[in-house]
């Protein structure tokens, strides 16, 4: 809007409503500052209400972004697995069943492509984590990869192509920890690997991952197991190599369960998990740490509110004779509901902010010192910090309402009569 007509738009609005507003502002803050210590416990409910909101929501927010990489990557493939005695199932670690069930299944009607892929653990003492996933070496076709609708964004340097020997792209957590970048080596299982590419960081899995091409990952895995006929993990007789999954991709307008099924049918010693189970599965889990999570931030913020009311009503009775002076000399109901609901809504505000920075302060600490081992537990957003706030002054200005009524229903003459 030109300058000009903003001035315009300005000079005609009431001179009233600006002093007005700022007039109700100051009086609300008056009434808080008279009554300091009441006034700061109430904040201070609030307040440790919005930290634990706005904390728990941090943490909701890390685990549904990694959760969403998850349910993005498996919406569009049918993962196929060892049968039943595969630990892990669609999230196994290791070789679990012959390469050669890939040709197999690209056969069978309703399969546009398929390819292996083999995960290993990157160190000895890898273990798996509530909070974190151990560093992995993920080996797959880079040619097969590159058709994927789902892509892993690059920070910096080049992607895995075919024929790439010895070389290796990492994720964000491993530059964290390890201290690597593009033209380092690094040695994995034994073998050195260049680093050419680093991932841009996705808080999920890949973070973790040491991507290299599947015949880099079946060479490390030949040394690591040695793998005779009839070794452990096999599915079936034989000396050919064993991959974690298999990644299977449907003809466009096949339903995918149907096709699972096919696949189960036709191969045997193999379970097919289809992308609306995997999301199924992913999305539920979601559900129900959200649900504890935030239950547990809103029962916190619930006592704000109440300390909020308790103390607005405390305020209301104390101040009987000076809302009826008011009312005397012309305040009307609404003024009188506007300055309480007002009062109340400040202190919301105050309580809201106090405890977004105070629990924006614990968060960035504490993803500071995680972050040295390639973890961050939160993620703290501008949205979130918005809504909490405006939670904060909605809940205020809530608490306020019952307040405010009450001081509406004060009869001026009987509080004028009072001794």
């Amino acid at each position: 809007m030109p300058r000009h007509r903003l001035s315009i738009i300005l000079s005609r609005a009431p001179r009233s409503f600006f002093i007005g507003t700022i007039t109700l502002v100051k009086e609300a803050l008056r009434n808080i500052w008279r009554r300091k210590a009441r006034s700061a416990l109430t904040i201070f409910g609030v307040g440790i209400g919005i930290f634990a909101l706005v904390t728990m929501g941090a943490l909701s927010q890390s685990l549904n972004k990694s959760i969403q990489v998850g349910i993005d990557y498996f919406s569009s493939r049918i993962l196929v697995t060892k049968a039943s005695g595969g630990f892990g199932g669609p999230f196994a670690i290791g070789p679990q069943l012959p390469s050669s069930v890939t040709d197999r299944i690209k056969v069978i009607d309703g399969v546009d492509r398929a390819y292996p892929t083999l995960s290993l653990t990157a160190k000895e003492d890898s273990e798996l984590s509530f909070t974190s996933s151990p560093e992995t070496i993920q080996g797959a076709p880079p040619t097969e990869v590159a058709k994927d609708e789902f892509k892993l964004e690059l920070s910096e340097g080049r992607e895995l192509k075919a024929g790439d020997t010895g070389k290796t792209v990492i994720g964000s957590n491993i530059v964290q920890k390890e201290k690597l970048g593009v033209g380092d080596t690094v040695k994995l299982r034994g073998k050195k690997f260049k680093v050419v590419g680093v991932l841009r960081r996705t808080t999920a899995d890949p973070d973790s991952f040491y991507l290299v091409t599947l015949d880099d990952a079946l060479e490390l895995s030949r040394r690591l197991s040695r793998l005779s006929a009839g070794g452990t993990g096999t599915v079936g007789a034989g000396t050919e190599e064993l991959v974690t999954n298999i990644n299977v991709f449907p003809e466009e307008g096949v339903d995918s369960t149907k096709l699972t099924k096919r696949i189960e049918s036709t191969i045997s010693g193999v379970d097919g998990t289809p992308p609306e189970q995997l999301k199924k599965t992913l999305e539920d889990a979601s559900a129900v740490f959200n649900l504890i999570v935030l239950g547990s931030a809103l029962i916190a913020v619930l006592v704000g509110s109440l300390s909020v009311i308790n103390t607005m009503i405390m305020s209301v009775t104390e101040r009987r004779k000076e809302i009826g002076v008011k009312r005397v000399v012309g305040a009307r109901a609404r003024h009188i509901l506007r300055e309480t609901v007002v009062e109340t809504g400040l202190i919301g505000l105050i309580g809201g902010v106090i405890g977004f920075l105070g629990s924006a302060g614990l968060v960035s600490i504490v993803n500071a010192i995680t972050k040295q081992s390639g973890l961050e537990l939160f993620l703290l957003t501008p949205k979130l910090a918005v809504v909490a706030i405006g939670f904060a002054v909605g809940l205020g200005v809530l608490a306020g309402i019952y307040p405010a009524w009450r001081a509406t229903r004060i009869k001026p003459v009987n509080v004028l009569r009072e001794e």
